[in-house]
This record gives C-alpha cells, sequence and structure tokens, in this order.
C-alpha cells in the first residue's frame, strides 16, 4: 500500500520532533502564524481540559456496576496472609463484610471470624491454582472479586550476579501467578455475567530501574497482561481494574527508602486499600496510580529515552534498592 499513516505523518513527526534542524524551524514558524489566534486557542484549550473530567465522569456513571449488596460477594485475594492484601482482607471485613472473603496464600492468616476462609495455593503452580479454584467453587461459591495481589521480591543485585532461581521465581510469582489465577476463576464472572478483577502491578513496570531486573520485568508483563484482559472483557460486566503504586510500607522493600522523599513519597497501605475498596465499590475499570508522581511513569515512554533517565537521576530511583535488606513476601 502506498498511502499509509506513516507515509503522511512520519515525515511531519520527525520534522516537528526528531531533527535538531527542522524542529526549532518548524515550532517557531508555528508560532509566528497562530500568534493571531493565541487568546481563542487558549480558550478552547481550557474549555476542553474543563469538559473533559465532566465527560468522562458522566460516560463511567452510565456505564458503571457499582455494589449494591456486599453480602453478596464472594472475594478472593492472593497474598492475603500478610502486607496489603491482609489489609485488605480485614478493612473489607469491618467496612462491609462480604459473604466471604477467600485468602490464596503459602501462609495461614489470622482470620478471627468466620467471614473468611483460607486455601493453601502457590499461584506460581498452574495445577494447584486449578484446583484450588475448584475446590473454592465447590465450597464456598463463585467468585465475584478477585484481587490478584500476590508478588515476591527475590534479589537485589545487578542481573550479572543474580541468581537464576531467583529470577524464575520472580517471573512465576508475579507475572505467571497473575495469569494463572485469573484464568481459574474468570469463567465463573463470564458466566455470572458479573465480576471485578484486580490486578496489583507497580509504577516500575513502565519505568524500571536498577537493582530490580526481575521484578521489573515481572510487573511489565503484568501491565501487558492486564492490558489485554481488560479488552478482552470489554463490553461484558466484568470490570478490570489496575494498580500501580510506587513503594508501599508493608516490608516488601524492607530497608528501601526514597533518596528524595519530598517528590516520590513512600505509601501508606491504608492509602492504598481506601482506593482500592472505592474502585470495587464503583464498578468501573480504572487505572489506579499512586501517589502523584506515578502519573508521570506512561508518559515518560512517550519522550526520549534520555528524558527518562534524567527523572531517574532526579528521583535517585537507581539507587533505591541499595538499601534493600529483604523482603517479608520472600521469607514465608
Amino acid at each position: 500500500m502506498f498511502f499509509t499513516v506513516d507515509t503522511f505523518l512520519g515525515p511531519i513527526y520527525n520534522a516537528a520532533f526528531v531533527s535538531p534542524y527542522a524542529a526549532p524551524c518548524v515550532w517557531l514558524a508555528l508560532a509566528v502564524v497562530l500568534a493571531p489566534w493565541a487568546e481563542f486557542i487558549l480558550f478552547v484549550t481550557c474549555a476542553l481540559l474543563a469538559a473533559g473530567p465532566v465527560g468522562l465522569q458522566l460516560y463511567r456513571a452510565a456505564t458503571a456496576r457499582p455494589i449494591k449488596d456486599w453480602t453478596e460477594e464472594i472475594v478472593v485475594i492472593t497474598g492475603g496472609s500478610h502486607g496489603l492484601g491482609k489489609l485488605l482482607c480485614e478493612t473489607l471485613r469491618r467496612r462491609h463484610s462480604p459473604r466471604k472473603i477467600v485468602v490464596l496464600d503459602l501462609k495461614k492468616p489470622d482470620i478471627a471470624d468466620d467471614g473468611a476462609c483460607f486455601y493453601e495455593c502457590d499461584v506460581a503452580d498452574r495445577h494447584q491454582v486449578a484446583q484450588v479454584a475448584a475446590r473454592v467453587r465447590s465450597e464456598v461459591g463463585p467468585v465475584t472479586v478477585l484481587v490478584n495481589n500476590a508478588g515476591i521480591v527475590t534479589s537485589s543485585e545487578l542481573l550479572v550476579d543474580a541468581d537464576e532461581a531467583s529470577i524464575e521465581r520472580a517471573i512465576n510469582v508475579n507475572l505467571l501467578g497473575q495469569i494463572w489465577v485469573a484464568k481459574a476463576f474468570l469463567p465463573d464472572m463470564l458466566a455470572q455475567k458479573k465480576g471485578h478483577i484486580v490486578t496489583v502491578a507497580s509504577v516500575v513496570g513502565h519505568i524500571g530501574s536498577a537493582h530490580a531486573s526481575s521484578y521489573c520485568a515481572s510487573k511489565a508483563g503484568v501491565v501487558g497482561f492486564h492490558e489485554s484482559l481488560r479488552q478482552e472483557v470489554h463490553g461484558t460486566n466484568v470490570r478490570a481494574t489496575a494498580l500501580y503504586p510506587g513503594l508501599i510500607s508493608t516490608g516488601m522493600f524492607t530497608g528501601v527508602s526514597h533518596a528524595r522523599p519530598w517528590l516520590t513519597p513512600i505509601l501508606e497501605p491504608a492509602t492504598v486499600v481506601d482506593r482500592l475498596i472505592d474502585a470495587l465499590a464503583a464498578g468501573v475499570s480504572r487505572d489506579l496510580w499512586l501517589p502523584l508522581y506515578a502519573n508521570a511513569a506512561p508518559a515518560l515512554r512517550l519522550l526520549p529515552l534520555e528524558f527518562a533517565d534524567w527523572a531517574r537521576q532526579l528521583t535517585g530511583s537507581n539507587e533505591d534498592m541499595a538499601s534493600f535488606e529483604y523482603s517479608l513476601s520472600s521469607k514465608r
């Protein structure tokens, strides 16, 4: 085919954004041409920016499937025996009392009432996941909410020094574990025409940093998996929400601190749990970026790589893992 988007827009893109010779001329000329229209362009731009959130909210309200009665919901939380998953389990029980909360983990949690139950499960083992899902379906009922939270950090070494087994374990738990669990429980949601899957990813799935190659790779895979899953359930009553957090103070990255906490603050687990529960209650597919700086991660992918490298230097992210001591997720 002679005419494509590339043949038409490619030269324009190169002239405006790539060429160090043409770009200054293009933008200076454009500034001169548009100068008489500056006030009008500013007005239209501000009007569109003002209308955007309103229109988006109206669309979300029209397509939402909010949870009206939590006592009808069966919630599965992987990695629910510790950290973020444990707090989510406790908070859901206290606020909404779902019909049942099912915890999938390797370690049994401290469960104080019959509103929650535990199934020992290694999410990296697809056969075990399938067996446990069948037991949950038979003994508890069809799952309506899945929080794919299980994850581990196995190493803070550079790739050349990392142990091969720890790399495989990180990929198997963080990425394949999410896939196996979603695959096991999604059919029930589709059959009921009701469900919500939460994928706990990470900001480093969009912009990786040194000393965490296997973790970053696994979370990048999770990002791609979730985006594909969300497209596959589009048009159904199954919602798909992704969480892209920065560092959370759960013990998963014990010893790690940010060089510039005023710019990249560490998240409190309760803040993350509140946002997750709000998303579940609203019944709308969402991308949750926490804290504020996390929103810049996908934007950096659109810029020349030097800008992303500069951002890492500004935030000190490549040095953050130097103080890593251990992960509670790997000590179970």
